[in-house]
């Protein structure tokens, strides 16, 4: 990298930290305490966010991602509505905490940070690895979770024993599967070269989860409000003839997208409220592909949202009023 590119950079870093707009919206970086650490939070709001009465949308990028990857999506919002996106430790100009970046910790790490800047309900969007993080809030922090929003999310209902039933069986390879998935996600790795250190310990996080079948995030509660999840079923196909594996790797491909989708509706349907939405026009990044579409699951869920918090705060209609003391 050239000194010049490096300079420029710092300065187009230097003008981000303080003020962007997407459209007629105006985000502001501030820079906030994690324990000692600076981490990055984006507020996005044409009035007061504290004096909204919409739920705040909370974006989550995926992994080793940045805030700017919403952007398309931000630019096709109401301005009424309020929204935050964040540097999770160690990226986007956040700093590391040096805490495992389990799901849980960067909730955590999220709440501490909205609960100074905004108020709840929050709606929150997780695109990939963030569909987890999401999760782990929603269990975390139920009352303050208004919906949830999953663009082509990290899988954290599916299981060995369902890959093992509905890949590798079919593959004649129950026994061995997993060691052979193993291999190939290695492979890939090694393509990509080194990783950042803050990117690396996400992807370790998430082997961790899908090793366990993500057990830590499942004992969580679910809140029963409205999920929708956007996944594409356009996945880029395994064609490296240097990538050697003893089962047809079109037939592996079609195998993994249907159990995935069959692993997302089980989870749709285990709320009382929950859409999943497919499409094939999109890659994985489908809120740069397709924010038009993400932008209607947005506004879905809000809707969503409201009619559910006006029909809680409706009486029944044969409930007795309590009577005062």
């Amino acid at each position: 990298m050239s000194r010049e590119f490096k300079l420029a950079t710092a300065i187009l870093n230097i003008f981000l930290l303080t003020s962007f707009g997407h459209g007629s919206r105006i985000g502001r970086k501030i820079e906030m305490d994690n324990n000692g650490h600076k981490i990055h939070l984006t507020p996005y709001a044409s009035i007061d966010i504290q004096r909204s009465t919409s739920p705040t949308i909370v974006f989550e990028s995926g992994l080793g991602g940045g805030e700017s990857h919403w952007s398309s999506v931000i630019k096709q919002l109401s301005d009424s509505v309020p929204m935050v996106t964040y540097g999770r430790p160690g990226l986007d100009g956040s700093e590391p905490d040096g805490a495992v970046p389990s799901p849980e910790h960067i909730a955590t790490v999220l709440h501490t940070a909205l609960s100074r800047t905004t108020h709840p309900p929050y709606l929150l969007v997780g695109h990939s690895w963030g569909g987890p993080l999401i999760r782990a809030f929603a269990g975390l922090f139920p009352k303050e979770t208004a919906g949830l929003v999953f663009i082509d999310p990290t899988d954290f209902n599916e299981t060995a024993t369902g890959r093992r039933d509905y890949v590798f069986g079919p593959l004649g390879h129950a026994d061995d599967g997993e060691s052979i998935r193993a291999a190939i996600d290695l492979y890939y790795e090694k393509q990509a070269g080194n990783f950042d250190p803050a990117v690396q310990a996400e992807i370790d996080a998430s082997r961790e989860g899908r090793a366990n079948d993500f057990l830590q995030l499942k004992k969580l509660p679910m809140p029963q409000v409205p999920v929708i999840i956007v996944a594409t079923t356009r996945y880029p196909p395994l064609n490296d003839p240097n990538l050697i594996v003893p089962f047809d790797k079109q037939r592996y491909q079609n195998l993994l997208l249907n159990y995935r989708l069959l692993s997302l509706s089980s989870f749709t349907r285990s709320v009382t409220d929950g859409t999943l939405i497919t499409t094939s026009n999109s890659g994985h990044y489908i809120q740069e592909d397709e924010p038009g579409l993400v932008v209607w699951a947005i506004n879905r869920a809000l809707l969503h949202a409201s009619i559910e918090q006006r029909s809680s705060a409706v009486p029944h209609p044969h409930s007795t009023p309590s009577s005062s003391p």
